[in-house]
């Protein structure tokens, strides 16, 4: 492995990793935003999410969906992406040649 791509890989693990803390940051802080209130998803909570053309407000993602469908997504992505590189870097996902 060359000096470029073990930067790339370490770029890519990094990379990964900030999706995957960021996502399960705002999952878990939303859950304990919401449990305090009773579970009103009403109340906005958390960074703006677009659901189609981001800067329309009219495409903002509401607390309702932000909560039950974007977060978990995120973070469950974003897991899926991170745990894929570190097997393949660790060799348990052989590489393609």
């Amino acid at each position: 492995m060359t000096l470029e791509e073990k930067a790339l890989v370490i770029f890519g693990l990094g990379l990964s990793g900030y999706f995957m803390i960021y996502g399960w940051y705002w999952y878990l802080r939303s859950l304990k935003f919401y449990y305090q209130r009773d579970w009103d998803l009403t109340e906005d909570f958390g960074p703006t999410i677009y659901k189609a053309d981001p800067g329309d407000e009219d495409n903002e993602a509401g607390p309702k969906l932000k909560f039950l469908v974007f977060l978990p997504m995120i973070a469950v992505l974003g897991t899926i992406l991170f745990v894929g590189l570190t097997l393949g870097v660790l060799g348990v996902i052989p590489r393609y040649q």
